[in-house]
């Protein structure tokens, strides 16, 4: 079993409160379509930027600045979606994605692994016949939290279920923020191989392809 990252600030944050349910409206719109095969094989791709450029946002009060620190796509198939709305990261992102692809798929491995998230991290549980490792699950496998760029992004995020196959692209990011003197952060993984606290991907995304369709 694995936990996946989580954010660190300088004070306690309260419990973040699940979203139970979200319906799919307003219906998000799509820019145009796109109906070859999503790259599910591959490894994510990454672009790493130097020197890297900034966004400014402001979230319950606090000025933040994003980071961004490479240019990410992934396609893959959604294991599971958390939803989170309490304290800034919910408000920043309010979705956790965990996907899989590559090898992982080969014979539909990911199927025989329990999958969930809870509190900003991912978790799996599988028995003792499972052929792999949690190394090998850790490499082919990640918990995505998910900041539109848009109000767009945003709905398609809503629709976005169990099972899917999508692509995001965008970039993974840095954010720093102060507030009477207190600092905030939430830092980016950008490896495919690390796990625990900060293995996750702070994921910034400006377009998605799902179901034939391109939304920006």
């Amino acid at each position: 079993m694995k936990k996946s990252c989580t954010s660190l600030i300088t004070k306690y944050v309260p419990c973040y409160l699940i979203i139970s349910l979200i319906a799919c409206a307003p219906a998000p719109v799509p820019s145009s379509e796109d109906n070859t095969p999503i790259d599910i094989i591959n490894d994510p791709e990454m672009e790493l930027l130097s020197p890297a450029e900034t966004l400014k946002m402001t979230i319950n009060n606090i000025d933040f600045t994003i980071k961004l620190k490479a240019i990410y796509k992934i396609g893959a198939i959604v294991l599971s979606k958390k939803g989170y709305s309490n304290a800034w990261q919910g408000k920043m992102a309010p979705f956790d994605l965990a996907l899989v692809w590559g090898e992982l798929l080969q014979e539909e491995l990911y199927k025989k692994i329990k999958w969930w998230q809870e509190a900003r991290w991912y978790h799996w549980r599988y028995d003792n016949n499972f052929p792999k490792d949690n190394s090998f699950i850790a490499r082919y496998s990640s918990n995505n939290h998910i900041i539109p760029a848009n109000e767009n992004i945003l709905n398609v995020l809503k629709c976005i279920k169990k099972g899917d196959t999508l692509e995001l692209s965008g970039f993974l990011v840095d954010i720093t923020g102060k507030k009477d003197g207190n600092s905030y952060w939430w830092y980016s993984s950008i490896s495919t191989n690390d796990t625990g606290d900060g293995s996750c991907e702070v994921f910034y995304v400006k377009e998605v392809r799902l179901k034939g369709k391109v939304y920006q």
